[in-house]
């Protein structure tokens, strides 16, 4: 769970370019640098949590990976 306010910043953003095809564009995007509550459940054997800047409790990413 990442609860920490001092963690490190999160952004997140994506975007389909559909205009042309069927007249709409989509987007998504998503923010935080202060407190976030996020839950993770790993299942099965030899995985672990990985953060891309620090520790996995305040880093920005958070990644599943094989050990």
């Amino acid at each position: 769970m990442r609860n920490k306010t001092s963690g490190k910043k999160y952004e997140y953003g994506a975007a389909v370019k559909l205009k042309d095809t069927i007249g709409i564009d989509l987007g998504i995007s998503r923010s935080y640098s202060t407190s976030q509550s996020l839950h993770y459940k790993i299942v099965g054997t030899n995985k672990k949590l990985c953060g891309n800047n620090d520790y996995p409790s305040v880093s920005g990413k958070v990644m599943e990976k094989r050990r």
